[in-house]
């Protein structure tokens, strides 16, 4: 079963793989903790719209909607975002 910090985590990878950096990050660890609460994130120029689009779907707050995608097996736009390598 899927957790909502599964889809958390997943967002947060997926942006350092393609950007090479931490969406989250401050001066401090209070401070980077302060971004995450905000969802203060911003994305790099170049940045794939796709994986944009992913990203911006897994970052988020409501409970709900991550447990409407775990319930949906991660369905429709989700398998088109991510492409098999190759």
């Amino acid at each position: 079963m899927l957790l909502s910090s599964d889809f958390w985590a997943l967002g947060c990878i997926v942006y350092q793989m393609i950007s090479g950096r931490f969406a989250f990050q401050g001066l401090s660890e209070y401070l980077t903790w302060q971004k995450i609460k905000k969802l203060e994130y911003t994305f790099p120029e170049g940045f794939d719209e796709q994986a944009k689009d992913l990203v911006q779907k897994l970052l988020v707050r409501e409970r709900e909607w991550w447990m409407s995608l775990a319930m949906a097996g991660l369905s429709g736009g989700f398998r088109s975002a991510i492409r098999p390598y190759g």
